[in-house]
């Protein structure tokens, strides 16, 4: 084999490696980027199911369910609601505490009764006339009753509501929650009213 061929033989085959390792390293250069594509990619997705293993994220509270708040009347007895009556200006002279001994409606330790009840003297009301003026009397100003649950005190409320066709039993009701407050029918509606709207704000 003369000199001359050897050596095209040579140069072809140094070409021939040459795009071999070129070849070569063109296709590492594609597995690189596409790996990193992939982690481009693939790094949300890992990194959402990842955070399974992380703390699960705090929601917000639903907006449209207001929490419970502190200081209904329920929580008041009933001489602390007078309180409140007398501390907003009402004309409350006086009141009268009831226990079960003194309770005349026997009311207290019963499955659906006022679990405390007072009663009070509202200074505008006339004692001539009136069909009871015994101590502790609606008739000489009002009385509380709280009860355990507000069904318990509209139960209370629809039987004293059924005794009102005895005029000597009218009374002005009105309830909020587990209380029930009864005022003297000889005071002008208005005036009664006047402690409807105050009970709506204790608490």
């Amino acid at each position: 084999m003369s000199k001359t061929v050897r050596v095209i033989i040579m140069c072809t085959l140094l070409v021939a490696a040459c795009s071999s390792g070129r070849a070569s390293g063109g296709g590492s250069a594609m597995t690189g980027t596409a790996a990193t594509v992939a982690g481009t990619v693939a790094s949300p997705a890992a990194g959402a199911i990842a955070g399974a293993g992380q703390s699960a994220p705090t929601l917000p509270a639903d907006p449209q369910i207001a929490p419970a708040q502190p200081g209904t009347p329920g929580d008041l007895s009933a001489s602390e609601l007078i309180a409140q009556l007398k501390a907003s200006g009402l004309p409350v002279t006086s009141s009268i505490v009831y226990t079960a001994a003194t309770d005349s409606d026997h009311l207290f330790g019963q499955s659906s009764g006022y679990i405390s009840k007072a009663a009070f003297v509202d200074s505008r009301v006339p004692r001539d006339g009136l069909p009871d003026t015994n101590p502790g009397s609606v008739w000489l100003g009002g009385c509380v009753e709280v009860f355990r649950t507000p069904a318990d005190a509209q139960q209370r409320q629809r039987f004293l509501m059924s005794q009102a066709v005895d005029p000597a039993k009218a009374e002005y009701l009105y309830v909020r929650g587990p209380v029930l407050l009864r005022v003297s029918h000889e005071l002008d509606v208005s005036y009664a009213d006047g402690y409807g709207k105050i009970l709506q704000r204790t608490g």
